[in-house]
């Protein structure tokens, strides 16, 4: 901008600031009302000037009992007394869902499998729910074989849930463990982003 009409600007801004902040002169009282005729223009009348009359105190509410806070259990003291691996040789391992006897499946993010551990054994599952899993898998970025869970009523249902990346979106499947199988594969949501 040139600094000519910068200065132009400057000049409009400080005429307008001084408008607003001058004081309406009084206008004069009228001896006798005018006629109305179509072509005269009214002038408003001016706006009233602001009241610094205190507002009144709000009236006081009801007093109310606070509920009480909820406590904290005391929290038994934990010592770690040791740290040792539970399994080696997995390949980005990113999931993992206890079984109710004990047993753990985990996941590898990036091969789309899903392992059984057990008594420190790792066993590979297979299976068409396996295989679904593995087909649907789009390993890219963060994506690939992101989560487990075991149902609530896994002694009932043997259902287990898998979260993944495929293609087109993120989804979750539904699937049955079957000793060390996963079997009917179905996908419950999908269109995640």
């Amino acid at each position: 901008m040139s600094r000519h009409r910068s200065w132009a600007l400057g000049a409009v801004v400080v005429v307008l600031l001084g408008a607003c902040a001058a004081e309406p002169e009084p206008s004069p009282a009228p001896s006798s009302p005018a006629p109305s005729t179509p072509s005269a223009v009214e002038k408003p009348s001016p706006a009233p000037s602001p009241s610094l009359t205190p507002s009144p105190e709000p009236s006081p509410e009801p007093s109310r009992e606070p509920e009480p806070s909820p406590q904290i259990e005391d929290i038994p003291e934990v010592e770690v007394t040791g740290v040792s691996d539970v399994v080696t040789g997995l390949d980005a391992p990113w999931g993992i869902a206890f079984l109710p006897d004990g047993a753990a499946l985990v996941t590898e993010r990036d091969t789309a499998r899903v392992y059984l551990l057990e008594d420190g054994e790792l066993t590979r599952l297979r299976g068409d729910g396996a295989e679904d899993i593995e087909r649907a898998v789009v390993s890219r970025s963060e994506g690939g074989l992101l989560g487990i869970a075991v149902s609530p009523q896994f002694d009932e249902d043997s259902a287990v849930f898998v979260y993944l990346t495929a293609r087109e979106d993120n989804r979750i499947l539904r699937l049955e463990l079957d000793d060390d199988e996963l079997e009917d594969a179905e996908v419950i949501v999908d269109g995640i982003p």
